[in-house]
Order: C-alpha cells, then sequence, then structure tokens
C-alpha cells in the first residue's frame, strides 16, 4: 500500500533568499512534507494525522491538547485531524475523567496497526528525498536540527 511515484525535486531557491537558512529550511520542510503526504496518500493520511498516531503509539493515551502542544498543532488543526482519525476508525476520543473539558484518545487496534504499516513508507519517503545526503549526512542533519529542538540549559 504505497505510492512510488517520486516527487519532483525542488528548483533551486532564487537569490537573495538562498543565503537565508530560514528560508532554506522552510522550503525543506514544504518539499519533505510533500515527500510524506504523498507517501500517507494510500491510507487516506497526511503528516499531521501520522504524528498524531505515532505520538499516540509512543505515548498512549493522551488528552488532544498535551498531543496538540507536543507536535505543535494549533487547536483548530488538532480537532479536524482527530475527527478525521476518529472517522477512519484509528482514534476513539474519550472525556477525561479528571477534567470533562478534555478529550483523550486512544489508538484503535486498527490505528496500531496504521502506525506500523505506514512507519516503513515514511522512512523510505525520507531516504527517498533526502538520497542527495549520504547516510551520514542524513544522520548529521538530523542530529543537528533535532538539536533545536532540545530543552535549553
Amino acid at each position: 500500500m504505497e505510492n512510488l511515484e517520486r516527487i519532483e525535486r525542488p528548483t533551486p531557491l532564487p537569490e537573495p533568499v538562498a543565503r537565508h537558512t530560514g528560508f532554506v529550511l522552510y522550503k525543506v520542510a514544504q518539499f519533505l512534507q510533500e515527500a510524506l503526504d504523498r507517501a500517507l496518500e494510500p491510507w487516506g493520511l497526511k503528516t499531521r494525522h501520522y504524528t498524531v498516531l505515532a505520538v499516540l503509539a509512543n505515548r498512549g493515551p493522551l488528552s488532544q491538547q498535551a498531543i496538540g502542544q507536543k507536535a505543535r498543532i494549533d487547536r483548530a488543526t488538532m480537532v479536524k485531524v482527530v475527527d478525521d482519525l476518529e472517522r477512519l476508525g484509528l482514534v476513539e476520543r474519550r472525556r477525561n475523567a479528571a477534567d470533562r473539558r478534555l478529550y483523550d484518545l486512544t489508538l484503535t487496534d486498527a490505528g496500531g496497526e496504521t502506525v506500523a504499516a505506514t512507519e516503513a513508507a515514511v522512512l523510505r519517503a525520507e531516504a527517498d528525498a533526502l538520497s542527495p545526503l549520504s547516510e551520514e549526512q542524513r544522520a548529521r542533519l538530523h542530529e543537528l536540527l533535532a538539536s533545536l529542538f532540545a530543552p535549553g540549559p
């Protein structure tokens, strides 16, 4: 269940924005999101859906608010994402017993199976999108970018 059509490589950025790391990162992020969305398309998912499923698979039941904060998904988008995942039968939304204003999200069996099935497609899409880089370069790039989200001193 995967879309094997390769995404077209982005064209070089025009000067003067090509000199700015922020613009380059933004365009790389757009390119990668397109590649990942295409890889997830056969399951009817996008990267934001996969993010929620992966967090739930890793952390267990969490409130919509907690996942939104961890994944940096705004409240309105989070409601839409959860509605989509619930409609697909991948998550269940239940009122939080301690705070009735919150919903706890739980992966269904189908949701767990979908996370497992899509993981390989996501890894292949990342490898394809980043194929101009060596494996060592990809690992270093990941390390550098992940360090931007590390807790401060």
